[in-house]
């Protein structure tokens, strides 16, 4: 005998599937919107007043020695981002993006990352994107990430400067940086700077 028939199986309607749909996109949309809302961690407390007072007065001796030095000798030693990097020098020196190593090597990379993207590319705003990207990408290859350096490359990228730009301000600016961060960190007594040279 044989079996009875397979009887056929109801089709959905297309609002049943489309319902199905909805479902199966809502839940990584639902995942991506509620992180959002953040991770509900404690924001660090304020810092001591005394560490607030050594870091303001480390970035003031800093940035105005490389000022000092630039109308002196007539060379160009300052650039916008040394602003940022001096956060990082005196405000968190003991911060692995402070180290000489990512401060000397991260701001060089991507200056060079900037002049090549520019010399090959030309100085519109899509160049200026590729040579941040690159530069983000060739730190952390090198193990040289250094944050204020992302807007070396848009220096080096945007104002027409020629490769001396590496020496002057760059390599000669950084190295200066550096140089005064160790001499005053380590003569304040909780302070060590550099954990590492290289």
């Amino acid at each position: 005998m044989l079996p009875p028939p397979a009887l056929p199986t109801p089709s959905r309607h297309p609002w049943q599937r489309a319902r199905v749909q909805v479902r199966i996109l809502r839940r990584p949309v639902h995942r991506y919107l509620t992180k959002f809302s953040g991770a509900h961690a404690v924001p660090p407390k304020r810092q001591a007043l005394g560490h607030i007072a050594t870091s303001w007065a480390g970035a003031l001796i800093a940035i105005g020695t490389l000022g000092w030095m630039t109308n002196a000798c007539h060379a160009p030693l300052m650039m916008a981002s040394f602003g940022a990097s001096c956060v990082l020098l005196f405000g968190y020196p003991e911060s692995h993006f402070a180290q000489p190593r990512n401060t000397i090597g991260g701001h060089l990379l991507s200056a060079a990352t900037g002049l090549t993207a520019a010399h090959l590319l030309g100085e519109q705003w899509p160049v200026l994107a590729l040579a941040v990207a690159s530069a983000i990408a060739v730190m952390k290859l090198t193990r040289t990430v250094h944050p204020p350096a992302g807007s070396t490359a848009i220096i080096a990228a945007h104002a027409h400067l020629s490769w001396t730009f590496l020496v002057l301000p760059v390599a000669a600016g950084t190295a200066l940086l550096v140089v005064l961060a160790a001499l005053y960190n380590n003569v304040i007594e909780h302070r060590r700077y550099p954990l590492y040279w290289w």
